[in-house]
């Protein structure tokens, strides 16, 4: 298995809600993406300066399946709703033993 992590910091004076769509968006993705093994998001309640302000952890059953997912046309409309609101992101992806 695979676990891909994602962590989203917004632009400063992106509005909650805009957030909260975002991660609505998110959450509908495992109904349509069939790669997806699990899937969660989150957003941020810490008020640390280091913190970012979106997270998303997901569960893939092999690196071809994560590659699947990431050109799934799903996930690159997503990618393009961020653009306008993602300051910067973080990605991780790692083995689970």
């Amino acid at each position: 298995m695979i676990k891909h992590i994602v962590m989203l910091k917004f632009y400063d004076g992106v509005k909650l809600d805009i957030i909260k769509k975002i991660k609505k968006q998110m959450d509908e993705m495992p109904s349509e993406i069939s790669q997806i093994k699990s899937f969660e998001t989150g957003i941020n309640i810490s008020k640390s300066h280091k913190a970012f302000d979106l997270i998303l952890v997901s569960e893939f059953e092999n690196d071809e399946s994560l590659q699947e997912y990431i050109v799934h046309p799903v996930h690159q409309n997503l990618i393009a709703a961020l653009d306008q609101y993602r300051e910067k992101s973080h990605v991780v992806d790692y083995q689970i033993e």
